[in-house]
């Protein structure tokens, strides 16, 4: 299903070379799909060591606090958004690397807000809702962290697709597999379940960082310094009024029926 969901959004977008689907499923494919798995074995192997060494308990209170940084995440699905119009930019550096500026300005601005107000009004949101996880919350403030850095992190990843390099997000992915391995149980043996989630933290920043040098490697145009954040100019605004209507139409959007 997932190869065949990005059938359809690329098959949409700019023609810029012409090769068989079915080549590009061989040779680059195999990358994204063994990235989604190992992924998924990561996910399912951290669980095992925190219930393991410290039991169910844990694992439920681990879940939950994992479970909201989720929510968080998907509140501006910002990635589903500029996917479609990164193939057709390319062979267009100056236009693609506005349009991934303006997206990296905007979903930091946009964590950094979500991540205040969470800090704020956390603790009363999970005291009235969900009672039973009031002792999870040291462990929502540690893991709210990563957010902040998956805001600039997000709007890079279609671009490895983008460039057939999905090979290096199966390396990354193998890379956060073999942190997590070895710095979870110990962690864990120094700081309990909340050293589950400095570990969840941490791993999570290197392999943004990592991702972000691999990044410049394949748009050695793209440059951003901490003082870019807090300013745009003209192109950039129209490329954050790009993502903006596309926002709108999706949150318009009329389900099919069918």
């Amino acid at each position: 299903p997932r190869t065949l969901s990005a059938y359809r959004m690329f098959s949409r977008a700019t023609e810029v070379t012409r090769e068989p689907f079915w080549r590009l499923l061989r040779e680059h494919r195999k990358w994204s799909v063994g990235a989604s798995y190992v992924g998924m074995l990561v996910q399912n192997m951290r669980l095992w060591i925190i219930k393991i060494l410290l039991g169910t308990e844990a694992v439920g209170m681990y879940a939950f606090a994992v479970g909201i940084l989720g929510h968080l995440v998907s509140i501006l699905p910002l990635g589903a958004l500029i996917t479609p119009l990164i193939p057709g930019l390319v062979d267009k550096r100056t236009e693609l690397v506005r349009l991934i500026r303006a997206s990296i300005k905007l979903q930091f601005a946009v964590s950094l807000v979500i991540a205040a107000v969470f800090f704020i009004g956390s603790s009363t949101i999970v005291s009235v809702f969900f009672p039973k996880y009031v002792a999870t919350m040291p462990l929502l403030y540690i893991i709210v962290a990563p957010f902040l850095f998956s805001g600039i992190a997000i709007p890079l990843m279609p671009l490895f697709s983008a460039f057939t390099d999905q090979k290096t997000l199966f390396l990354s992915t193998v890379l956060r597999m073999a942190i997590m391995r070895t710095s979870l149980p110990i962690a864990i043996h120094y700081f309990g379940i909340i050293g589950a989630c400095i570990e969840l933290s941490l791993t999570v920043l290197i392999i943004d960082i990592e991702r972000y040098y691999r990044f410049k490697k394949l748009l050695p145009e793209f440059s951003m310094r901490p003082r870019d954040f807090f300013s745009m100019d003209a192109h950039e605004r129209h490329a954050m009024g790009t993502i903006f209507r596309g926002l709108k139409s999706r949150m318009t959007r009329v389900p099919d029926a069918t």
